[in-house]
């Protein structure tokens, strides 16, 4: 649970793919306990135990990210409880709620707030995103509220790519920025980000096109099929 530095990487946003798989490696031990314990014990287990790992590791190692534990299991006891049916739209009503209040508590505490609880936020995120996802997994035929704006066609269309996209928005991020910088003789940041959000369809046309060179050869033809039905 240890992400590579960023500083001077092109592609930054991959050091959580190495945090992701080695939570794998605990996968068949979560899996144990959640077949033995249920969801509430697993889920707050895995808070209690990435908290206190962060807190004993942090003097020797304060760049890990044990805490992410905790919100595997958010996503691990909103899985369990949605295939069983226990979910409700009221899910979704408290992870937006939790949500907002977490984004104005982080706007309260700028950047220095968030550096200081840093694991408390990102479990806050976390857990709100987990109950959001479960509310929608109970809505998914009725289709009410915020699960349908997800279902709009233009979010599915962009959500079968949405690896690639999340593999390569950093480079071309990177890649644009360049180009901006030479045309426009180094704008004010100001301006440069108005000028980067400008680019954001081009980034996303360019993702699905690498989606299409490197990841949909691989897809199964399941996967082929739905997407050409979206």
């Amino acid at each position: 649970l240890v992400p590579a530095g960023s500083g001077g990487s092109i592609n930054y946003p991959l050091w959580c793919i190495a945090v992701e798989t080695q939570i794998y490696l605990l996968f068949p031990l979560i899996a144990i306990l959640l077949q033995k314990r249920g969801p509430k014990v697993t889920m707050w287990g895995l808070v209690a135990l990435g908290l206190a790992a962060q807190v004993a590791l942090y003097r020797i190692a304060p760049d890990t990210r044990v805490w992410y534990l905790g919100c595997f299991g958010f996503g691990v006891a909103a899985a369990w409880q949605s295939v069983r049916g226990k979910t409700t739209l009221f899910w979704t009503k408290m992870g937006l709620l939790l949500g907002v209040l977490t984004l104005l508590a982080l706007v309260g505490g700028g950047r220095n707030g968030y550096g200081t609880l840093k694991p408390i936020f990102d479990l806050l995120i976390g857990g709100a995103a987990a109950l959001i996802m479960g509310g929608c997994y109970a809505d998914r035929e009725q289709k009410s509220g915020i699960t349908r704006l997800l279902s709009l066609r233009p979010l599915e269309r962009v959500g079968i790519f949405s690896y690639s996209l999340y593999l390569v928005h950093a480079p071309l991020l990177h890649l644009h920025y360049l180009i901006l910088t030479c045309l426009f003789h180094s704008p004010k940041p100001e301006t440069m980000f108005l000028l980067l959000l400008l680019t954001l369809p081009l980034i996303v046309a360019e993702a699905y096109l690498f989606f299409l060179a490197f990841e949909r050869p691989f897809l199964s033809k399941k996967t082929r099929v739905t997407d050409k039905a979206a």
